[in-house]
């Protein structure tokens, strides 16, 4: 459309077609659009984050600090004991398949952890992909800092799925648990 031009030389058919896109697709992807949208999932959270955090001389500033130096003194301890499922059974799509884990959490407390079971289609290489994680409920404490957890893995696609399970930090005013650098898998 746009090599073929009217006796004016003008591509009358291409510019045709892109008034008809901006006027499509202008509302969508405008500046206005992209700062409210800026605004409401970063400016505004953030703002309302540090008035948290800095409140009471940054008393939660100091407990997460506290925290953070908590966890990397603990996290040796962390450790996926033992996991359990119904592994080589069929399910049909829809179903859930049960996941049990025994993590032993050295001396940090459940509330300040995550387990997740982590689970997606394996490939060739038995690798999972397409992943996804649904986290796991504390069902029991054991002895010895141990916990037991459980939970269902979805079966949302056919396939062969497999899935491990994962300790990951855990604090409701941390903003990105993965920038701790700890993790412990099965």
């Amino acid at each position: 459309m746009f090599y073929t031009r009217a006796a004016d030389g003008m591509p009358r058919a291409w510019i045709q077609r892109m008034k008809a896109s901006m006027k499509k697709l202008s509302p969508v992807f405008s500046t206005n659009r992209m700062v409210g949208e800026y605004a409401d999932r970063y400016y505004l959270p953030i703002a309302a984050s540090f008035a948290r955090m800095s409140a009471d001389r940054f008393g939660r500033a100091r407990a997460l600090a506290a925290w953070k130096a908590r966890i990397e003194a603990q996290w040796g301890g962390v450790a996926v004991e033992r996991m359990d499922g119904s592994e080589g059974r069929r399910y049909r799509m829809g179903e859930a398949a049960g996941v049990e884990a025994i993590v032993r959490l050295g001396g940090l407390d459940p509330s300040e952890v995550t387990v997740e079971a982590y689970y997606g289609l394996i490939d060739a290489n038995r690798a999972i992909t397409g992943s996804s994680a649904v986290p796991l409920a504390h069902v029991e404490t054991l002895a010895d800092g141990r916990h037991r957890y459980a939970g269902d893995v979805p079966c949302a696609a056919s396939g062969m799925m497999g899935y491990t399970v994962r300790v990951r930090p855990h604090h409701p005013d941390a903003s990105n648990l993965f920038a701790t650098g700890r993790m412990t898998w099965a």
